[in-house]
């Protein structure tokens, strides 16, 4: 048994653990095979971890680009409504925050 833990925008506290297993019926053929295992299940640890780096990062990115994006369009429809003077609008200070 291997157990990781991948990040996740998704999921509680942006991490999701994961659990590798290699189940048998056969006692010894696990523990004959135990240090190979152990090994191909932290290089295929590794190299998950290595991969949702990568894209948890492209996620992050993109999740800014939408919230630099959705900010832009409230500051400008904040402006616009500012200078119609056309009643109600979000203040600067809760566009900043």
């Amino acid at each position: 048994v291997h157990h990781l833990t991948l990040y996740d925008l998704e999921a509680r506290g942006f991490v999701r653990p994961f659990c590798l297993a290699y189940v048998s019926a056969d006692e010894r053929k696990v523990m004959r095979l135990f240090p190979e295992l152990s090994a191909q299940f932290s290089a295929a640890s590794e190299a998950l971890k290595a991969g949702n780096r990568r894209a948890f990062a492209r996620e992050l990115e993109k999740k800014l680009r939408d919230l630099d994006y959705t900010r832009a369009v409230l500051h400008r429809e904040t402006e616009l409504q500012k200078r119609s003077r056309a009643g109600g609008f979000y203040s600067t200070r809760a566009i900043e925050k």
